[in-house]
């Protein structure tokens, strides 16, 4: 269905606020969600919107169904959760309520899949699961390495499906327990289900095994009109993009395309060491400047005990999302994902798993860190070739913590440049790694010099967005 691409593709560059940007707590997903949706052909209102007029969407501004329908064996009706409605009014709070559509408009919709797709045992109560049988861990299936072509590998065992295999292959399983059998649980908001959604919405109709099309696509428990299950099936669509959108949105992230764990679970008191990598600096660095606050804690599971870090201040800087360029269009859902071998691979992949793989080191990938490090050949394995940059409490502007206090010492800042196959312009000069005594907050950690990530990287990384063509 030549519209449903269109739809897809239109929400489907969506690092808007960065083309490199770290690993996104779910409020970030939400805000960068809603903003790809007001940029994208799907408008900033259905009655301005080419595309929603086509689909017969243009009077859906605030009329979609808190309800939704679930596309399984048995079809159910399933209800917008308070959940994910409390995570939109932090965002809608944080940017400003005009920014930020309403629950249950196309783009709310969108938001609520955005935000679901990260659902996990661990962060959902019970009494907010989104999932038949119960809440699983969805992240197990976020991470796809187009360098070796993975998913989530810990210990050579690997722990969960290829993310565009999750997004976008009908059948694809996870397997709940995180052991790799990749058995038992099957994404419901896939591709597939989304394009079925879409048909059911405009038809109300579905296609049969013998090519038939029957009108069996109502719930045996619904009670309203016909227009309103129109309504839920436009909702089924919708939050099921959100769930593609947010997966593609990872694929933005290094760690998640450089199989580099970071859960901050399984942390070992007074090591220092965490069996599936420390909680992400970045990730909680980013939300903080999402919801425009002055600060953030890690959260890490230390055996024992469980263990939040002190609170990290930071300058308010809100997100820009507006600095991107001229955005790709592909012919397959899979290249905006990655590119295969056939087309250059890695080194020359033009999908978002390619750029970020590629461009950028992560925290257990960096130069002279974890053995995975020789795994990646570009950012350079060792560091040769790139430039030095030094700052120090004398330069102009001086070196600063992150709350922006001048710190009396010295960071030599390792830069290269970043190559964009997909808009053709490289950008050069970026920080790609630190080498000193401070550590990602720019505090003296009292060992020798190594190579870190800190928030000047990840700033000069998001500000590559406002000079380059990127998703």
């Amino acid at each position: 269905m030549k519209t449903f691409h269109i739809a897809i593709a239109a929400l489907s560059m969506i690092a808007l606020s960065s083309p490199q940007a770290e690993a996104f707590d779910t409020r970030t997903h939400a805000a960068m969600t809603a903003a790809a949706a007001t940029k994208s052909t799907l408008g900033i209102s259905p009655s301005s919107s080419a595309l929603l007029k086509t689909l017969g969407l243009s009077d859906y501004d605030f009329a979609l169904e808190s309800r939704y329908i679930d596309i399984a064996p048995q079809l159910s009706t399933r209800f917008a959760n308070r959940f994910e409605g409390a995570i939109m009014t932090e965002v809608q709070n944080a940017n400003g309520k005009a920014k930020i559509p309403d629950a249950y408009t196309i783009t709310g919709w969108l938001m609520r899949g955005a935000i679901r797709e990260d659902d996990n045992a661990v962060e959902v109560p019970p009494r907010f699961q989104d999932e038949p049988g119960g809440t699983f861990n969805r992240v197990y299936g976020h991470f796809y390495d187009p360098q070796n072509n993975r998913g989530l590998t810990v210990g050579g065992i690997g722990i969960g499906p290829r993310a565009p295999d999750w997004a976008l292959t009908k059948g694809t399983l996870l397997d709940p327990t995180g052991l790799g059998s990749l058995t038992g649980r099957a994404n419901r908001y896939n591709a597939p289900n989304a394009r079925e959604a879409m048909w059911r919405a405009l038809t109300l109709k579905a296609k049969e095994a013998d090519g038939s099309y029957s009108d069996d696509v109502t719930p045996s428990s619904w009670t309203a009109s016909k227009e309103d299950l129109r309504k839920a099936y436009w909702a089924t669509t919708f939050r099921s993009i959100g769930n593609l959108v947010h997966l593609l949105q990872d694929m933005a992230q290094p760690q998640h395309t450089r199989n580099d764990s970071h859960s901050g679970f399984g942390c070992i008191a007074g090591v220092g060491a965490c069996l599936v990598g420390h909680d992400s600096f970045f990730e909680k660095y980013v939300k903080a400047r999402t919801l425009r606050v002055s600060g953030f804690r890690l959260s890490e599971a230390v055996v024992p005990p469980a263990k939040d870090g002190d609170v990290k201040a930071i300058t308010v800087k809100p997100l820009d999302y507006d600095s991107y360029g001229n955005i790709p269009a592909f012919a397959n859902y899979s290249d905006y994902f990655f590119s295969s071998t056939a087309d250059g691979g890695n080194a020359n992949g033009k999908g978002l798993a390619n750029y970020s793989n590629r461009g950028f080191y992560s925290t257990g990938t960096n130069i002279n860190g974890a053995i995975t490090i020789l795994q990646y050949p570009s950012p350079p394995k060792l560091g040769i070739g790139l430039t030095d940059v030094e700052i120090s409490s004398t330069s102009t502007p001086p070196l600063t913590n992150m709350a922006g206090d001048t710190i009396a010492g010295k960071v030599v800042f390792r830069t290269g440049t970043v190559r964009d196959t997909a808009g053709g312009s490289d950008t050069p000069n970026v920080k790609l790694s630190a080498y000193s005594v401070w550590d990602e907050f720019l505090e003296d950690s009292g060992f020798f010099r190594s190579h870190t990530l800190n928030y000047y990287n990840y700033d000069d990384h998001r500000n590559i967005a406002a000079t380059t063509t990127r998703f």
